[in-house]
């Protein structure tokens, strides 16, 4: 009476065998993936440098207010543009304090 008490037991704690069908075990391989050469894609083709206005660069942002990085991806020629903006604008910031410095010191309202 073992035994029946044994089956019992597995059935009662949800263990249950299963058993594999008989014949030759067949072992299932994925497909190879194909090496790229520089033959395959006619489109891609390198020649000398890319100009600045076409040359892409890429980089990683995070915003302010936000803690996901974003990417943006620019021309060169537009970075270079906006770095100028950006030494153009403190410039002229710097001018406008210079400027309301002295005109307060004539007025004799600000700090000397």
């Amino acid at each position: 009476m073992p035994i029946p008490l044994l089956l019992l037991g597995i059935a009662a704690n949800g263990v249950v065998a299963q058993s594999e069908p008989a014949g030759p075990a067949t072992a299932v391989t994925p497909p190879a993936e194909p090496t790229a050469t520089a033959d395959d894609d006619p489109e891609i083709v390198v020649e000398g440098d890319v100009p600045n206005e076409r040359r892409r660069v890429c980089e990683m942002r995070t915003t302010t207010g936000s803690i996901m990085p974003k990417r943006v991806c620019r021309t060169v020629g537009q970075r270079e543009g906006e770095r100028e903006a950006a030494r153009e604008a403190m410039e002229r910031i710097s001018r406008d304090r210079e400027a309301r410095t002295l005109v307060q010191e004539v007025n004799g309202t600000g700090a000397p």
